[in-house]
């Protein structure tokens, strides 16, 4: 059993860990860490009209009539357990609310906030280092993950949790302390798996020429209790990616070929319409967040796109929350 179970541990390690080239040091005590403040660096102030109202959510200081912006979102989530933390990205800040949806303290600004700023005297290893000068911090995807050794279906003894920060064409993998794992940043370009993988075509392989990868969303969810494996998902470039337990690809889509997505050409005829929906005509879908997370057992899908908001039941495709503007979620405000 003692083996099995480290064969497990290890298989799911490099999927999450081939992105940094490598694994890193384990913590095998709970974490119950939170982002933490680092040493302040210069910033600017975000790319709004107004500064963010760190002690309510990020759509609070968009005017009426405005539409708001998140560029990232995340759920803490441990194994089967129901998720017990969100963050969101938005306006050169994050904001951490707890499971109930409740505001755990006021946004701070990315610049200054591990993992995503600080440490002045290694700039590359934080991406908001390389940030433009006078500019506010913008990441592009932000993916949590918790790796468990302990038990295929329990979280009793968790390996560790750890963050995947992508920006400015470049991939950041953190461990359960904030250290850079092998203490270096990654190009997206360079990793394997999101290029050309054994004749499976990856997210940067429809970078185009003389452009930085990007992605647009980033996940990782533990699926072992409703699809028996674990799954890693990114959104770029109008299409869905999908590796599974070993960090293969196993789909490769168009946003608009997913039918609870909806497409651009269908609007008029989907009840409720999904974010694919909302796209311009001729253009291709694009999400600003995507994540998972398990509430009361359930595991469910979140889409930010279009600045709106969407739940879907994963077992069962159902629409739980129908493109909801980001300015009606009570607790984006």
């Amino acid at each position: 059993m003692q083996s099995k179970i480290k064969l497990i541990a290890i298989a799911f390690t490099s999927l999450v860990l081939t992105a940094c080239g490598g694994g890193g040091s384990s913590n095998n005590q709970a974490d119950t860490r939170e982002l933490t403040q680092a040493t302040p660096t210069p910033s600017s102030a975000p790319n709004t009209s107004s500064t963010p109202n760190i002690s309510r959510g990020p759509c609070a200081h968009i005017p009426d009539g405005q539409a708001c912006k998140i560029d990232a979102l995340a759920y803490h989530t441990v194994g089967s357990k129901n998720t017990d933390g969100e963050a969101l990205l938005a306006y050169g800040h994050i904001w951490k609310y707890n499971a109930n949806g409740s505001l755990k303290e006021p946004a701070t600004e990315l610049s200054t906030t591990l993992p995503f700023g600080g440490d002045i005297a290694a700039p590359a290893t934080r991406p908001c280092n390389l940030r433009p000068v006078n500019e506010a911090c913008v990441i592009d995807s932000f993916a949590i993950y918790h790796i468990d050794v302990a038990d295929p279906k329990q979280t009793s003894n968790p390996f560790g949790h750890f963050d995947q920060i992508s920006a400015y064409g470049t991939q950041w993998t953190f461990d359960p302390s904030f250290k850079l794992m092998n203490n270096a940043a990654m190009s997206l370009t360079s990793i394997t798996k999101y290029g050309i993988d054994n004749n499976s075509t990856g997210p940067c392989s429809f970078v185009p020429q003389d452009k930085k990868c990007k992605f647009d969303t980033h996940a990782y969810f533990d699926a072992r209790k409703e699809l028996s494996d674990y799954y890693e998902i990114i959104t770029a470039y109008g299409r869905y990616f999908k590796y599974n337990f070993t960090g293969v690809l196993i789909e490769n889509s168009f946003l608009t070929d997913i039918a609870r997505y909806g497409s651009n050409a269908a609007a008029a005829n989907q009840t409720p319409a999904g974010p694919c929906t909302y796209a311009p005509e001729n253009s291709l879908c694009t999400f600003e967040g995507m994540d998972l997370k398990r509430v009361n057992g359930k595991l469910i899908e979140v889409v930010i796109a279009y600045n709106r908001y969407w739940e879907f039941d994963v077992a069962t495709n159902a629409v739980l929350i129908a493109g909801t503007p980001l300015k009606s979620v009570p607790r984006f405000n």
